[in-house]
């Protein structure tokens, strides 16, 4: 079997898993929410949360990475979930930087 050959098969494969995954979250009522594309987070990230394409970029990975979940549920929101985030100042590089300068130098915390 050639490498294409099993790259295709493993996109086959990932494609199975994640109509799989959503399926059940259906059949359990779960709402799934998934943004379209990495623009359309960072669109709403930038515009919306007011925060740096970074944190965009961050947001979406750790997502990609996670399959789009809370803990172990498909996520119901993904916008509320970014603004909670933010609220709550988490996860994102640039609130996470803000955050430490107010406290001052390392060594007079």
């Amino acid at each position: 079997m050639s490498d294409e050959d099993v790259l295709r098969r493993l996109d086959a494969l990932e494609a199975a898993i994640k109509e799989l995954r959503e399926g059940l979250a259906k059949r359990k009522g779960l709402k799934v929410s998934r943004p379209a594309s990495y623009q359309e987070v960072e669109d709403y990230v930038v515009g919306e949360l007011k925060l740096t394409k970074t944190d965009a970029m961050s947001l979406w990975e750790h997502w990609e990475g996670n399959g789009f979940k809370n803990g172990r549920a498909p996520m119901a929101s993904w916008k509320a979930t970014a603004s909670n985030w933010e609220r709550r100042k988490i996860f994102f590089p640039s609130l996470q930087q803000n955050e430490r300068s107010k406290l001052g130098p390392p060594g007079r915390r």
